[in-house]
């Protein structure tokens, strides 16, 4: 076992040293590296082509996982299911089992410390945390006489021709969407559009090239340190510290755990455990607590289980030469069977009688079609580079996407026919515009590192930003002009806030980077203390106010204890979702769940009950409440209410019917006693309903006809509502806040602000109605209306404490002609 590592890891401050590990460090490190500029010049082309020709013949291809739920899937209703990684999850298009990485932790930094895990039972390179596992530090470059090969944060191997990476070159994966270059002095370095950097290492003996530093734009780094190429040190820029520690397996050296000794409390910041066979089986983290645990038969994990012991356990069959799960059970009740086609390109899985899904995929793996148990069909089409260029909805709904060179979405076109337009910062993932097909456009510029310095609204608003040196945030200039200040530590962490009225809240933070105390414009000071897995335990008020929290094993919250004795608790079912809780009265509410996790029912505080039924796709279609009533949702293909009956408690049905567009907006409602009928505009914004009673509705109801309409301004603020009865009219400052209020009669509400939006000033017609005194926290302290003042006070804690009125002309609060008006927290 290995329990120490030399602690000389450190970075220096300049443009001089840029890091010092071991011996082991090119000279051409220790010089200025500046990745940014020297990658920015170099010449390079799109390497999709070859890298695709590199990797085939994958026995189960190189898709990323992210790729299930990419961001191109946003807002199109499509979940992770869909795209193919089913449950807890297996992906369906290979049989094997996935593990999306799981945070073990994260240090707070201007480039954070983190450490996470990926596993898929298909790797076989056993990394630190042995077979099937993948630490995100451990990505790194390997060369042969034909290829230079980039194996990622999940294993994947992506492999490019030597032939295109001379020194000076660089390449564009657009499947990818990073560059990797080649610097003059044969230096490899990776960059995705997001403007990380990852620097590595010169190529040992075997071929292998390993992280060596990761950095931002501002030359914030996490730098890796080895020894005889085992990395056994991890350092930032932010001041931590790092060892890493190992155990002897039968099966070889693993990664024990990972040991904080600089930059926050020492001590150890994860540990893993390993069966006999090298195998990891439990995480436990900082505050000691085993938040995960594995098991494996034949080297394919079989089982794992949450801190408060949710199980997931998987069955394995040979099929077509490789392992894959056939069956999956969790320890709520669910149990899916896999069955393969994989000739055919088909996965279909069965669970309850009623739930079916099937899957559809290319030679490549990715989902071409799905089928929902309720018959929900998807279809995809992908370009070259396998990002989805039209996507078929239920209902038969379409969204089609463009891209660019660099894989970046142009055009994008919902289901509604309606059309958004994207440009781009340079090679970078940066929006500079975005506009609507009814010229709606929002604007945004950027500075030399890919900081927001400008944001323009489709009004011509501006709000501006500025950034320090080291490209902290320090100010933000609203459209009003309104200035806000920051002050940052040396970890990034804001420690003072100054609003556009010159007041001022200051922050503080222990060696964890925790908040451990507010301390307002007023000088009143919040203090809040923290556990070791770094969740708030106490939290002390300026006043007598003290609350305390405890928490469970998947630090979620347990308790609130005030001061005062009363107390909330929490319960949860072992998959973490809320199943009672009391409130400071001692009343309970239950929750129920079904094996799915979805709410079977709610018993509230007196017993009352609701109920909830779904169909096969999870949704919504049936409640019944307490008093009996019972509410029923009938779906269209789309996955829309559109009939809603309703039964009554003596028997009577009452229906609603409802139309809807391709993009789920309710147009229309129809009931026995009217008809609703509702308009948009183009940010989904209601700009008209109209109301027509039926003959029921007008005789039992003396219901009226009436349409009443909005209008917006470009940036969707609200200028005027009408209706039969008249209408109101708002102008606004550029901040929103409305400045005068047309109403029916022509009269003119008229409001003043300061700071930010801050009421000063109510006026009708020009005559003042009431003006307002705050305090330098911005609560009202004085408020006139006519000759009446009424005062405010609050108590140490910041809270409401006593109001009181006296008579105009009067400043003295002690000269109350009306009871004081008390308030308790």
């Amino acid at each position: 076992m290995i329990e120490d590592g030399s602690p000389n890891v450190f970075l220096g401050g300049g443009t001089q040293t840029v890091l010092e590990i071991s011996p082991e460090i090119p000279d051409w490190l220790r010089q200025v590296v500046d990745v940014l500029y020297v990658v920015a010049g170099m010449l390079g082309g799109l390497a999709g082509a070859w890298r695709q020709a590199a990797k085939m013949g994958s026995k189960f291809g190189t898709k990323c996982a992210a790729k299930f739920i990419g961001g191109e899937m946003v807002g199109m209703a499509i979940s992770d299911t869909v795209m193919g990684l089913f449950s807890n999850p297996v992906d369906v298009t290979t049989g094997q089992k996935i593990l999306l990485p799981e945070t073990d932790f994260t240090l707070p930094g201007r480039l954070p410390v983190t450490c996470s895990r990926f596993y898929a039972s298909h790797l076989e390179t056993e990394g630190l945390l042995g077979r099937g596992w993948q630490l995100n530090w451990e990505i790194n470059l390997r060369e042969d006489e034909t290829y230079i090969t980039f194996i990622g944060v999940q294993g994947r191997e992506l492999s490019y021709p030597k032939e295109m990476l001379i020194p000076g070159h660089q390449i564009f994966d657009p499947e990818e969407q990073f560059y990797l270059s080649r610097l003059h002095d044969g230096c490899y370095v990776l960059h995705y559009t997001d403007r990380s950097y990852y620097v590595f290492d010169e190529f040992d003996d075997h071929g292998v090239a390993p992280l060596l530093f990761m950095e931002t734009p501002y030359r914030q780094r996490i730098a890796f340190g080895r020894e005889n190429g085992r990395l056994v040190r991890v350092a930032s820029s932010s001041g931590h510290h790092l060892l890493l520690h190992r155990t002897m397996t039968q099966a070889g050296e693993r990664l024990s755990h990972i040991e904080l000794v600089k930059g926050g409390r020492p001590g150890n910041l994860v540990e893993y455990r390993y069966d006999d066979n090298g195998q990891l089986t439990g995480v436990v983290n900082r505050a000691g607590v085993t938040v995960r645990q594995f098991a494996y038969e034949n080297g394919l994990m079989t089982e794992h289980r949450n801190a408060t012991g949710f199980t997931c356990t998987y069955h394995w069959e040979e099929i077509e030469g490789f392992p894959r799960v056939v069956e999956h059970t969790t320890s709520d009740g669910e149990d899916y069977r896999f069955h393969y086609d994989f000739a055919g390109g088909q996965t279909v899985v069965t669970g309850r009688p009623e739930q079916k899904w099937q899957w559809w995929f290319d030679e490549e793996t990715y989902v071409t079609a799905h089928r929902t148990p309720g018959g929900g069909m998807y279809r995809f089409t992908y370009n070259e580079n396998h990002f989805p260029v039209a996507v078929e909805l239920p209902g038969e709904r379409r969204v089609t996407l463009e891209y660019d060179t660099l894989s970046r979405v142009v055009k994008e076109t919902d289901p509604a026919g309606r059309v958004t337009q994207t440009q781009w910062n340079g090679s970078f993932a940066e929006i500079t515009r975005r506009a609507l097909d009814d010229d709606h456009v929002w604007k945004a510029d950027y500075n030399e590192h890919g900081q927001v310095i400008r944001e323009t609204d489709p009004e011509g608003r501006v709000t501006r930003y500025g950034y320090d040196e080291q490209g902290l945030a320090v100010s933000r200039t609203d459209a009003r002009g309104g200035e806000v200040a920051m002050a940052h530590d040396a970890r990034g962490q804001l420690r003072r806030y100054t609003d556009c009225s010159g007041c001022a809240t200051g922050y503080e933070y222990d060696e964890d980077g925790n908040l451990t105390a507010v301390t307002d414009a007023e000088g009143k000071t919040v203090r809040i203390s923290y556990n070791r897995q770094g969740l708030p335990e106490t939290v002390c008020h300026p006043g007598k106010q003290q609350d305390r929290y405890t928490w469970n094993a998947l630090g979620l919250l347990s308790s609130h204890r005030r001061i005062t004795g009363s107390v909330q608790s929490w319960q949860y079912t072992p998959r973490g979702m809320l199943a009672r809780h009391t409130d400071e009265e001692k009343r309970e509410t239950r929750w129920q769940y079904t094996p799915e996790g979805l709410v079977a029912s709610l018993s509230n505080g007196n017993g009352a009950q609701y109920r909830f039924s779904y169909d096969g796709d999870g949704r919504l279609t049936g409640e019944q409440r307490p008093d009996g009533l019972i509410r029923m949702f009938a779906l269209n293909a789309d996955g829309f209410p559109v009939i809603i009956p309703t039964q009554g408690t003596e028997g009577g049905v009452r229906n609603e019917q409802q139309e809807r567009d391709a993009l789920g907006r309710l147009l229309r409602s129809d009931t026995q006693h009217s008809t609703r009928t509702f308009s948009y505009n183009r940010l989904d914004q209601i700009t008209e309903v109209t109301l027509t009673p039926t003959e029921e509705g007008e005789r039992l109801h003396h219901m009226q006809a009436d349409t009443v309409r909005f209008a917006y301004d470009r940036s969707g603020w609200l200028t005027a509502e009408h209706s039969v009865h008249g209408s109101i009219k708002y102008r606004r400052d550029a901040l929103g806040n409305p400045t005068d209020i047309t109403l029916p009669d022509g009269q003119h509400l008229s409001h003043l602000y300061y700071g930010s939006g801050h009421l000063l000033q109510t006026a009708l017609d020009g005559i003042t109605v009431s003006e307002y005194e705050r305090d330098s926290l911005h609560r009202q302290v004085i408020r006139t209306q006519g000759k009446l003042a009424t005062f405010s006070g609050y108590n140490a804690d910041n809270r409401l404490s006593w109001q009181l009125s006296l008579p105009g002309g009067s400043q003295n609060p002690q000269q109350a002609v009306l009871p004081r008006r008390r308030t308790t927290a």
